[in-house]
């Protein structure tokens, strides 16, 4: 004698065509992603946006020669590493051989991303990075990564140069 299963033969053919379904939506889903690619150094947003948050994870860094990661960084050694994680790009290590390698520009014309330099004493070089506003993202050796004013006295003194990279 024959048992009579109660399960109609479609359920099965359902919970089939419903996991088909998801399966074909997830892959969907993954390629046609509306968010912004996350490859180094290419961002979709703007790069004044994209530098800004960069820079903020920056602040509070402590000075350390020769660094150049959040454990702690120099002039150059800071701008290098933000300039390769926000822009793609590779500078050169000093301070010194940045200001050689920038393309000179009026400094009524600077841009975020631009780069700042002064000559705190003979042949030694410091850098920074224009934000906007006439301020500047710098590592200083008493206070690390801040911010300063291009319109502080000893900034205005030491500037030699606006350079741009971009």
């Amino acid at each position: 004698m024959r048992s009579k299963i109660s399960l109609h033969p479609t359920f099965f053919q359902l919970i089939g065509l419903f996991f088909q379904v998801c399966l074909i939506s997830l892959i969907f889903e993954s390629c046609h992603s509306t968010r912004p690619a996350e490859t180094k150094g290419l961002h979709r947003e703007k790069p004044n946006t994209r530098l800004i948050q960069e820079i903020e994870g920056w602040i509070g860094t402590p000075y350390k020669y020769g660094g150049e990661s959040r454990r702690g960084a120099d002039c150059s050694g800071f701008v290098k590493a933000v300039y390769l994680e926000v822009f793609g790009i590779s500078l050169p290590r000093t301070s010194q051989a940045m200001l050689e390698g920038s393309t000179g520009i009026n400094p009524d014309q600077l841009k975020p991303g631009d780069l700042v330099f002064f000559e705190i004493s003979k042949k030694n070089y410091h850098v920074g990075i224009y934000v906007g506003e006439r301020k500047f993202a710098h590592a200083s050796e008493k206070k690390g990564v801040i911010y300063s004013s291009m319109d502080d006295p000893y900034y205005q003194k030491t500037f030699i140069k606006a350079g741009r990279f971009l």
